[in-house]
């Protein structure tokens, strides 16, 4: 249940970070 939205959190996360980069 939880792994989906840490799964979704991390992956926008990691996007942010590109994004920021």
């Amino acid at each position: 249940k939880y792994r989906l939205t840490i799964l979704t959190l991390y992956e926008m996360v990691k996007k942010n970070t590109n994004s920021k980069k």
